[in-house]
């Protein structure tokens, strides 16, 4: 498997991360410096909700970008043996992991949140992931077919403009790709993204692959796209 990774945007969201932790931990100390002053109590919640906030985004920015292993670090150990001319696209398109196959895109969202998660009444939900585990920063799942549609449209444009037709391309897959066994999971017959846990990645990427077999891209195509991706 071919992998081709941004490292310059890695490399750049780490200092991101490093700046948002420090810079929490300093309103964060503030905040509780200005407690023990009355006249400055005001001052102590603004720093806290302040502090809160960017303590989010630090752990949004170090799970993604600072932790090892990384999300894309553990979905290419799974995929590293897949055999075929597969190319792994790590924060280089609008969608951050990126598989490409001899049949099609794989779009692949990394789910890591401690709980269960299910799909109920048209909507994604997820149990199990108390107050505490949000406050120290424990991902939920959000809204992920949200995401994705955001991410292969901006793929899809990306590759239009670059003179691969929206007729002309390949099928996107999107794939929710459960990267902890801290996540279980409850209703999901109606979900709309098929959900896979990583040490079943490879093996769902290739039945993907056996049962379109008419589908496979030519090899003209194929070569056209990775000169556009890069």
């Amino acid at each position: 498997m071919r992998l081709i990774i941004n490292e310059q945007k890695i490399k750049r969201n780490k200092k991101i991360a490093s700046v948002f932790t420090i810079a929490s931990l300093a309103i964060l100390a503030a905040g509780l410096v200005f407690a023990f002053r009355p006249t400055m109590l005001l001052w102590s919640y603004v720093a806290l909700v302040v502090g809160f906030v960017m303590t989010q985004f630090s752990m949004y920015y170090s799970s993604r970008y600072s932790r090892s292993p990384r999300y894309d670090e553990i979905m290419n150990k799974a995929l590293e043996t897949i055999r075929g001319d597969y190319s792994f696209y790590v924060h280089t398109t609008t969608v951050p992991h990126l598989l490409l196959g001899p049949n099609k895109f794989y779009a692949l969202h990394p789910v890591v949140t401690p709980g269960m998660i299910s799909y109920e009444n048209g909507k994604w939900k997820e149990k199990g992931r108390g107050i505490m585990m949000r406050i120290v920063g424990q991902e939920g799942l959000g809204n992920p077919e949200k995401e994705l549609a955001g991410q292969i449209q901006g793929l899809q444009d990306y590759l239009n403009e670059n003179g691969l037709s929206y007729t002309e391309q390949p099928q996107i897959e999107p794939l929710l790709v459960v990267l902890t066994d801290r996540t279980s999971f409850g209703e999901l017959n109606d979900a709309p993204i098929q959900i896979v846990n990583i040490k079943e990645l490879k093996r769902t990427i290739r039945r993907f692959d056996r049962e379109d077999p008419e589908g496979a891209i030519s090899e003209e195509k194929l070569e056209e796209i990775k000169s556009i991706l890069g």
